[in-house]
């Protein structure tokens, strides 16, 4: 601050403080009470530096000391910056009425200001000091330009300090509603944590859910395997008694071939005895159809021969009676040949009494599947004639 003849005078206490420094993280509510603080007492510097510039000019007729004590007096400071005690009566009785009414206010407002405030007026109070060692002989529009200059001043200053306090401001707003928004994206990132271990837990139900049906298809596919080893072991079995069975159906069938043959060939035989016989019989009954004629002149004979014809049908009915016997004997054979085969392979135990039950009714079955197929083959050759013989018609 600059008085008088370029003086200047610093105080650390009254430099503003460095809100670019600050950091607007740390603007808490203290903070922002010091700063208003800061800019009261300033205000309260500015309008006693004001009043005093107001009522320097209406000091006239009064020495340029006399003036200058009264000013340290209407601050109510003593000359090393503590609060004065009552003016002296010489000292009061300078002035008019209006200045002591200005003084009284002065006064009321200075008791009701803050201990800065009096730091102010204490600072005031020393370089108007040091104005009055400095300027003696000057003029009282020096000292006036000089609380002009200072009260520009702390209009400037006073001026940053509101400009300074609106960003601090502004930037602690900013601040809140970033920590708004922060809070709310915690909300939401909090929320989305939860969703998020729901789904994790609902998967890690789905997971041990499936592990314990691997567990289950492990333990079937286990199962399985042993049976499909187990069937395939009885499948060997099978397969190789089987074969057995086929060897021995293939015993069995030549054995019932040439059984059959001998009783086709013996069948033969018979039919031709059979039809020696039907012919005997036939020339027999011609001879009797031409005897029948001389019957009269050949009644012995008749009688003779119808004796013959007697036993030629006697004959007949044995010769019949001995193919009956035959095909019992023939029966017979196969059936005691089978009680043999049967006796030989009883050491084979029950699987081969019951493959040769199978065989001697496949035999059957086999037997009569090929009567069946001649029969039909001479019902179709009957139709094919039948068919032909339309066609030639």
């Amino acid at each position: 601050m600059t008085v008088g003849n370029t003086k200047t005078i610093e105080d650390p206490a009254l430099q503003p403080p460095d809100l670019d420094a600050l950091d607007l993280g740390d603007l808490s509510d203290d903070r922002v009470k010091a700063l208003k603080d800061e800019i009261a007492r300033r205000s309260m510097s500015l309008q006693a530096l004001e009043s005093l510039a107001q009522e320097l000019p209406r000091r006239e007729g009064d020495t340029e000391d006399s003036m200058l004590h009264t000013d340290i007096v209407s601050l109510g400071l003593s000359e090393s910056g503590s609060a004065s005690v009552s003016p002296s009566s010489t000292t009061t009785s300078t002035l008019d009425p209006k200045v002591r009414e200005n003084h009284h206010k002065r006064d009321s407002n200075a008791s009701k200001s803050s201990r800065d405030s009096m730091y102010d007026h204490a600072y005031i109070n020393q370089f108007i000091q040091k104005g009055l060692s400095d300027s003696v002989g000057s003029n009282t529009s020096k000292v006036i330009a000089g609380l002009q200059n200072t009260i520009d001043t702390l209009r400037r200053e006073l001026k940053d300090q509101n400009a300074k306090y609106i960003e601090a401001k502004k930037g602690r707003d900013a601040l809140a509603k970033r920590c708004d928004n922060q809070n709310e994206s915690m909300e939401s990132l909090k929320h989305q944590n939860e969703m998020l271990n729901t789904m994790i837990q609902r998967k890690e139900r789905q997971i041990q859910d499936v592990e314990s049906k691997m567990a289950v298809q492990k333990s079937r596919a286990q199962t399985l395997e042993k049976e499909h080893a187990d069937n395939e072991a009885r499948m060997l079995d099978m397969e190789e008694r089987t074969a057995a069975a086929e060897n021995k159906y293939h015993q069995l069938q030549a054995s019932a071939d040439a059984s059959a043959d001998g009783y086709r060939r013996k069948e033969e035989y018979l039919r031709g005895e059979f039809k020696t016989l039907t012919d005997s019989i036939s020339a027999v009954s011609a001879a009797q159809a031409e005897k029948h004629h001389k019957e009269e002149q050949w009644r012995q004979g008749i009688i003779d021969k119808l004796a013959k014809e007697e036993e030629l049908r006697n004959q007949i009915r044995k010769h019949q009676v001995d193919f009956e016997t035959l095909a019992a004997q023939r029966e017979q054979k196969i059936q005691a040949m089978l009680a043999e085969f049967k006796k030989g392979i009883q050491g084979h135990g029950s699987t081969v009494d019951e493959t040769v039950l199978k065989l001697e009714q496949l035999s059957r079955e086999t037997t009569d599947a090929l009567e069946t197929l001649k029969k039909s083959q001479r019902e179709l050759v009957k139709e094919n004639d039948e068919l032909r013989a339309k066609e030639n018609s």
